[in-house]
């Protein structure tokens, strides 16, 4: 109770002291004014707030000046800072004071003029002085925190009030969920995270460089084999025996027949597809997946057209080269995984130079093998071909233009022949019950004949009669 009596006692002079200047003022008397100085000289020696010299009245500023002079100029300051200091030490002691304890009302001139904030301003403090620091000092920015991890301490700083204290409170003081400030999304990026984030990146720098390492680069597409070699079925280039080539044409259309030729003939058989079958690329992988070798069928008008219709999108000599052209690229985009296609009609374009000459160059350029079916009395396929450099062979016998079983056995045996005679020899047939009977009951006597069974691939190069 102690520690609040004696502002409350000042309190109570200071209420004295304004009401008998506001006495003093009234009367308006020189000698009043005098007697009642010299009563409260002591009591404004100990209320500092307001022993401040107050202006006389209008008319008796010369009589006081003559009769007591003033403190000297050089004098006031030093009077008043020592005053300030003990003002400070109560204002620091009881920062706000209750509503009952607060002085009078008084005009905001002589309030303003007789504040000790003017005259603090005014006179500054001695070196050494107890004052507390101005409002710059309290507003200037603290100097900069040490960085983490250091062990310098952070320079002193005068003590700031309760509410500036609370302001410049550091980030890791401020309450969970609250904004980061600048600093410390500076510290944030520099401390514990920002290590354990690099040494993520790290990380994942790392396995990428062992991904790329264990991956082989990509090859361009220049250096890769062209089609015809690329899903070409392997073939031992070493075996000298004659070789059979056997083309079943026309696959796809027929679900059973198809099925039939991909899973009871030999995987050593090349199966070539109609372009336009339903889940075309379905049934080429499902044939590849057999061991086979695939093609696909290139309808192209025969010399008995329209009798014989190739189907619709065929390349017709009616049309002109650009819808041929047109339709050629339609049937052999289509698909993919095949070596090249089999022309099973198509006598009147390969008789014709002007016909034939376009789809020759378009397959050379896109690295296919055309199979010429040869059933024109003169075909143009060998010599373009040698100087298109396409790769091409041509059907020596149709296996079941009559589809029975002493038919069908009967070319067989002229095929052999031909290759034992010719190095090679190539037929042609359709997915027929009987043609895939025949065929498959066929292949498992070539090996006591030493004729080898071969992917149409293998026969390119091979000389024909």
């Amino acid at each position: 109770m102690a520690a609040h009596e004696a502002p409350r006692s000042r309190g109570g002079g200071r209420v004295f002291l304004a009401l008998a200047v506001a006495l003093l003022i009234g009367a308006g008397g020189a000698a009043a004014w005098l007697h009642v100085t010299d009563r409260l000289e002591p009591l404004l020696a100990s209320a500092p707030l307001v022993a401040l010299e107050l202006p006389p009245p209008a008319g008796e500023a010369a009589a006081e000046s003559s009769a007591e002079p003033g403190p000297t100029p050089t004098e006031e300051p030093a009077a008043t800072a020592s005053d300030t200091a003990t003002a400070s030490s109560e204002t620091a002691a009881n920062p706000t004071p209750a509503p009952s304890e607060a002085a009078p009302s008084e005009p905001a001139s002589s309030e303003t003029a007789t504040s000790p904030t003017s005259t603090e301003n005014a006179a500054p403090a001695e070196p050494g002085s107890a004052e507390e620091p101005s409002t710059a000092a309290l507003q200037a920015p603290p100097p900069p925190a040490p960085a983490p991890g250091s062990t310098e301490p952070a320079a002193a700083t005068p003590a700031a009030p309760a509410d500036t204290a609370a302001a410049t409170e550091t980030p890791a003081e401020a309450p969970a969920g609250a904004a980061p400030d600048e600093a410390s999304a500076t510290e944030s990026s520099s401390g514990p995270a920002a290590a354990t984030t690099a040494g993520s990146d790290a990380g994942t720098t790392a396995t990428a460089t062992e991904m790329a390492a264990a991956t082989p680069p990509p090859v361009p597409a220049a250096t890769l084999a062209p089609p015809w070699k690329r899903y070409a079925r392997p073939f031992p280039a070493g075996d000298t025996r004659p070789r059979i080539a056997i083309v079943i044409a026309e696959l796809g259309l027929s679900r059973a027949a198809t099925e039939a030729a991909i899973e009871r003939l030999p995987p050593e058989i090349t199966l070539a597809f109609n372009p336009l079958a339903p889940n075309l690329q379905a049934w080429i992988i499902k044939a590849r997946a057999r061991g086979h070798e695939v093609m696909l069928d290139l309808p192209m008008e025969p010399l008995s057209y329209p009798q014989e219709d190739p189907g619709p999108n065929a390349l017709l000599a009616s049309l002109g080269p650009i819808e041929n052209a047109r339709r050629l690229g339609f049937l052999l985009d289509r698909a993919d995984g095949y070596v090249g296609v089999a022309s099973y009609m198509g006598s009147r374009f390969e008789g014709t130079a002007e016909l034939i000459q376009p789809v020759l160059q378009t397959l050379a350029d896109r690295g296919l093998l055309f199979l010429a079916n040869r059933s024109a009395p003169a075909s143009e396929v060998p010599a373009l071909a040698e100087t298109l450099k396409l790769p091409w062979l041509s059907n020596d016998r149709f296996l079941d233009t009559e589809a029975t079983r002493v038919a069908i056995d009967g070319r067989l045996q002229q095929l052999e022949r031909l290759a034992r005679t010719h190095k090679g020899a190539v037929a042609m047939g359709l997915g027929y019950p009987v043609t895939i009977e025949r065929v498959g009951a066929w292949t498992e006597t070539l090996g006591a004949k030493g004729i080898a069974l071969a992917p149409a691939s293998a026969l390119v190069g091979v000389a024909a009669p």
